[in-house]
């Protein structure tokens, strides 16, 4: 599993015990990383997700805005994550994806 991004602690610990690829349909274990979905705009939780190698090296099949909502909809539904100013920030700047 790769570390390597400079994620904060806060999300970092959210993916403490994930060990599938969050890409809808995938579920692989193979060679988690951290994918910034919009590129190193941010390090937001909201702007993060594990995916495997596979769907790493591919994410472009991936629409953005389907991999921001459904981040949105993980962190809500699945994690106690408190919401950060730089995760409100994220959403603002970028809202228009979430429509």
């Amino acid at each position: 599993m790769k570390l390597k991004n400079p994620f904060p602690i806060e999300v970092k610990e959210l993916y403490a015990f994930e060990h599938t690829c969050h890409a809808q349909g995938c579920n692989s274990g193979d060679g988690l990383e951290w994918h910034h979905i919009l590129g190193r705009v941010s390090n937001s939780a909201l702007n993060c997700m594990f995916l495997c190698h596979k769907c790493h090296e591919n994410y472009t099949k991936f629409k953005k805005s389907d991999l921001l909502k459904q981040q949105l909809r993980w962190l809500v539904l699945y994690t106690n994550y408190k919401f950060r100013e730089e995760d409100y920030e994220f959403y603002n700047r970028y809202k228009h994806y979430y429509k």
